[in-house]
């Protein structure tokens, strides 16, 4: 990204014919397939993460102390 801006200051402050011209629009072409390579990278990281386990919850009926209640018991 900074060597993106650095070529359009480079384009931008120089003559077209200069060899910073050159210089300045192959940085700002470089940065720009870097910086989409990154975002595709990013999407296929995403897409390739495998799914979050379900949570195992388990509901019983419990008896302590002559009361009965509800026992939640789990893994997440």
């Amino acid at each position: 990204m900074a060597v993106g801006l650095s070529g359009i200051v480079l384009v931008a402050t120089n003559e077209k014919r200069s060899g910073s011209f050159t210089a300045g629009t192959g940085m700002m072409i470089g940065s720009a397939i870097g910086a989409g390579l990154s975002l595709f990278e990013i999407g296929a990281g995403i897409a390739s993460m495998p799914p979050a386990p379900t949570p195992k919850i388990v509901l019983s009926p419990e008896i302590a102390q002559e009361r009965v209640g509800l026992g939640v018991r789990g893994i997440w």
